[in-house]
């Protein structure tokens, strides 16, 4: 089993080079790769790539620790390689982040907003900073591989919202590059765990997006109640006031409730006319 004993961004594995104020790294032929996934069949361990891209991969490193952190992390852990050479955006520099900023400024908004919340992109202060978030990292590698000349990207020694560095990282566009070599987590113990976890978790995701978005929808409602047109003094009516229950046992056809209720009042006064003209 081979190894880098070395990271490859530190020992010249993996260059950085700059071209027209833009900084990339030029990944070589034959650099391993880490992937987690929770995608497993026994009978077939090899991660299959359901869809072209984009896929993100992690530096190889067979230190133990890294190892445990990466699979608790993120999944059962397969090695790759690649088999050509590709240049990725290094978003780990300011100059990078600012020329994406800007040509996204009147194109796409939305990833702006990324580059600030997920990348740490801040024009005043430059110190750029990592936290991912899985929609929002596939909304700008997606992005990124329909708009920049670059085969992704990668980041190094990137600073966290909290205590460390974020590990190194490359977002590759496209597999036609990248070959499988082994599955590294064996343990089957540890598979099933890992399996069992990444469940939990989804299902938790998937309560809490629940609950935001009930959240969401119940302030909506109550920070904009509906409204109906004006009475007869200009007073603005919700359909919770206690005058509106004939709307709500109609049907909530308001327009020709309110007309109904309306031509009952004129003929009201007609009649009150009448009787008090007799009168005199």
């Amino acid at each position: 089993m081979s190894q880098i004993e070395e990271n490859p961004f530190d020992n010249n594995t993996i260059q950085k080079i700059q071209e027209n104020g833009i900084y990339y790294y030029i990944v070589p032929e034959g650099l391993p790769l880490f992937k987690a996934s929770i995608i497993y069949d026994e009978k077939s361990p090899r991660l299959i790539f359901k869809r072209a891209g984009p896929y993100f991969f992690g530096v190889k490193s067979m230190n133990p620790e890294y190892i445990e952190s990466y699979e608790e992390e993120y999944g059962i852990i397969h090695e790759f390689k690649t088999n050509r050479e590709y240049k990725l955006l290094a978003l780990d520099e300011f100059d990078t982040q600012k020329y994406i900023y800007e040509n996204a400024e009147n194109a796409n908004p939305e990833i702006q907003h990324i580059l600030e919340k997920n990348y740490g992109y801040n024009d005043k202060n430059r110190q750029l900073k990592r936290d991912s978030e899985s929609d929002n990292d596939r909304i700008l590698s997606h992005y990124l591989c329909s708009n920049a000349d670059c085969d992704g990207y990668a980041v190094h020694n990137m600073s966290t919202y909290g205590v460390g560095l974020f590990h190194d990282e490359f977002m590759i566009c496209k597999m036609d590059g990248i070959e499988y070599v082994q599955q590294i987590t064996r343990d089957e113990e540890k598979i099933q765990n890992i399996l069992q976890n990444s469940e939990l978790k989804r299902h938790a995701k998937e309560m809490k997006e629940s609950r935001q978005k009930k959240r969401q929808l119940e302030n909506r409602f109550v920070s904009s109640p509906i409204k109906i047109k004006g009475n007869l003094f200009g007073k603005q009516r919700s359909l919770f006031d206690d005058d509106d229950d004939e709307i709500l046992n109609n049907g909530g056809n308001k327009k020709r409730t309110y007309k109904k209720r309306l031509n009952k009042k004129r003929k009201t006064n007609k009649t009150n006319k009448r009787k008090s003209y007799r009168k005199k």
